[in-house]
């Protein structure tokens, strides 16, 4: 979740530094609302799914779905760290 956060903020602050007429303060505050909010719909449908119990529906995924979401979100945590620690950009 964290490395999902982390790009939704170094995209923010690639919007705001091709503007110059940016400030910090309204950087910070786009980058806290924009985290504040994806938390909280995250959370929200989270509860909306246990409430009404979709979970069952689940089950009807085939697997080699379910298995290659769950690849595309380890290649995509591994190339987002790999980016974050030497400041370059994987997919390029």
């Amino acid at each position: 979740g964290l490395i999902f956060l982390s790009a939704q903020v170094r995209s923010i602050m690639e919007l705001h530094a091709a503007d110059p007429l940016s400030t910090l303060a309204q950087v910070n505050a786009t980058a806290c609302w924009t985290l504040a909010l994806s938390t909280s719909l995250t959370g929200f449908f989270v509860y909306a799914i246990g409430y009404f119990k979709l979970t069952e529906y689940i089950r009807l995924l085939p697997l080699p779905v379910v298995g290659g979401y769950l690849g595309y979100i380890g290649y995509f945590c591994l190339a987002a760290g790999l980016a974050i620690a030497t400041g370059k950009n994987i997919s390029e």
